[in-house]
Parts: structure tokens; C-alpha cells; sequence
């Protein structure tokens, strides 16, 4: 239950953006710059995608590293798990500029993440804060988004069944539908409808 929390405050929190690319940073900068500097293996990726509409994809990840050494800081200790926000353009307009994120390892590779503490929980030092090691470079592959909107598109059959269960309630209130009775074995026959007022 702690970890589900931890994980949708920490996704709905994000990580922001910037506008412009930045140069990487050397390794005594990221140093310098880091609260907490980690190494260890990605045990879990969590992912939401976001489109805004107008033809930004956005996939907003938090991973959990498994502390096996820290390097800096003593807010973690070894043992630990340590959720990192970060986030990945996925798709974006043809005349945007700026950053496309750092993305997140695939789980089971090994990172040393230079980290900074911010609104409860840590981001990477941007741009070049996260540093694959043991010569992997494999990375968290977001949900494929091609074919319309991303969060309308993974729930495609809720709407199906509600348009196909609202066509058949609209036929059964049209045709007045009222409940079949079912008469007892040897009852007589319902007597033929009485006809009403103006018929």
C-alpha cells in the first residue's frame, strides 16, 4: 500500500520540463549539484502518458532503484528503495524546441543516479543525471501512442460496450418494451386489449 502511494503522488507530482536544451554537465558538477548520488539496479518502471491535445506526448515515469551503494547524502542508505521521477517526450508538434527528457533505465540495468530532493521526492540532475553502467544502455520502453489520443486509446473497448449497451436500451425503450408475463400452466388465455378512449 506505501508503495502505491508513494508511486501516484510521485507521478501525478511530475517532474518538469525545460524549454531548452541544456549542455551536459561534467562529473564534478553533478556531483557538486546532487543531494544524494546512488548506485544500483532499476527494480521497477511506472508510467502515465499524457496528451495535451495539441500534439505533445508525454510519458511522466517513476523507477525504483534498489540502493546497493550511496555515494552522497545520508537520507538512503544501502538496501533502500529510491522512487526517481523523470519523464520522456514521446511524441511532439514539428515546430517544438527543448528537452526530451532523460527517460528511465529498463529494469534490471544498473545506474548511478545523481539525484536532487524536490517537492517530496528526488528528480535527476537534468540533462545527463542518470548514468547507465556494466556498458548497458537499454531503457524503458513507454507504451506504444500511435493512432489518436493515448489514454482514450488503451480504454477503446469501455466505450464500445457503453455505445452498444446504450443502443440496446434506447431499441427497448423505443418498442416500449414492459416484461413478458408468464401465465401458470392451466390458466386461461390474457383476454384481448380493451380498447381505450379515441380508438
Amino acid at each position: 500500500m506505501r508503495v502505491a502511494s508513494v508511486v501516484a503522488v510521485l507521478l501525478l507530482s511530475g517532474s518538469a520540463s525545460g524549454v531548452a536544451s541544456e549542455p551536459a554537465l561534467p562529473p564534478e558538477r553533478l556531483a557538486a549539484d546532487a543531494d544524494v548520488i546512488v548506485v544500483g539496479p532499476v527494480k521497477e518502471v511506472y508510467s502515465r502518458v499524457e496528451d495535451d491535445g495539441r500534439g505533445h506526448v508525454t510519458a511522466r515515469l517513476v523507477f525504483a532503484v534498489a540502493v546497493e551503494a550511496v555515494e552522497k547524502g545520508d537520507a538512503v542508505r544501502p538496501g533502500d528503495l529510491v522512487y526517481v521521477r523523470s519523464y520522456q517526450n514521446v511524441r511532439v508538434p514539428a515546430d517544438w524546441a527543448g528537452e526530451g527528457g532523460q527517460g528511465a533505465p529498463a529494469v534490471g540495468v544498473r545506474v548511478r543516479a545523481y539525484l536532487r530532493r524536490q517537492g517530496g521526492g528526488y528528480d535527476p540532475l537534468s540533462p545527463n543525471g542518470l548514468v547507465w553502467l556494466d556498458g548497458q544502455t537499454a531503457r524503458y520502453a513507454v507504451p506504444s501512442t500511435e493512432g489518436g489520443s493515448v489514454e482514450a486509446g488503451r480504454f477503446w473497448w469501455l466505450a464500445v460496450a457503453g455505445g452498444l449497451g446504450g443502443l440496446v436500451c434506447g431499441i427497448l425503450i423505443g418498442r416500449g418494451f414492459r416484461p413478458r408475463r408468464h401465465a401458470e400452466p392451466g390458466a386461461a388465455p390474457d383476454p384481448a386489449p380493451k380498447a381505450g378512449p379515441g380508438r
